[in-house]
């Protein structure tokens, strides 16, 4: 649960900050191109620590396919 609130902020955050850049007469500055890095990178480092979670029908049916292939092999 934190890390997808964590992701959610971080999304809104990056979203934050290229509309209000590409909506405005002022041009990126190297401060800008440097946030918008920093927050990609985050947004990376928190995803890649992201459980998979698999739907239990899922999760079921490639548990049943694994045991009839061991209990029962053609």
């Amino acid at each position: 649960m934190e890390q997808g609130r964590a992701l959610e902020k971080l999304a809104h955050a990056i979203e934050y900050l290229v509309d209000s850049r590409l909506w405005s007469d002022r041009p990126w500055t190297r401060a800008d191109a440097e946030a918008g890095r920093m927050l990609m990178r985050l947004n990376c480092e928190i995803f890649a620590e992201c459980r998979e979670v698999v739907p239990i029908g899922s999760w079921l049916k490639s548990w049943l396919l694994r045991w009839m292939v061991e209990h029962h092999p053609i």
